[in-house]
């Protein structure tokens, strides 16, 4: 309950090192649980109302008051127009394979990262 409630990063990684310094090395569950929460805040900063990725594809939904700007998504897109494209005016939908739960984390994780930049994100060789 107190990792599903951080409500910022630093808090965050103080639990995750309290919960190393008490218990020792955690489990990939636990360790997906701390992923999934710092990619929920990493959301709230940007503004983005949803975030869904399956095994092949997911979607972006940005609030109106992201601070991600309309170019940089518009960038990504014509960079990358298999990977990425717009639909209507605040969804970005994307195609990657991310077959298991640590494929869908790096990526999104990069993803967001990216936006959080102002770089336009790259699909990794080969994929």
């Amino acid at each position: 309950k107190r990792i599903a409630n951080a409500d910022r990063m630093d808090r965050l990684d103080a639990l995750k090192a309290e919960m190393i310094d008490r218990f020792g090395p955690h489990p990939e569950a636990l360790d997906n649980l701390f992923r999934a929460t710092a990619l929920k805040l990493s959301c709230q900063a940007l503004g983005i109302s949803r975030l869904d990725a399956g095994a092949a594809s997911g979607r972006i939904d940005f609030a109106e008051d992201t601070p991600v700007q309309p170019a940089q998504v518009v960038n990504l897109v014509r960079a990358e127009p298999q990977a990425f494209r717009l639909q209507g005016g605040a969804t970005l939908r994307f195609n990657a394979p991310m077959a298991d739960a640590a494929q869908r984390f790096n990526f999104v994780e990069g993803l967001l990262e990216r936006l959080a930049q102002g770089e336009t994100p790259r699909l990794a060789a080969g994929a």
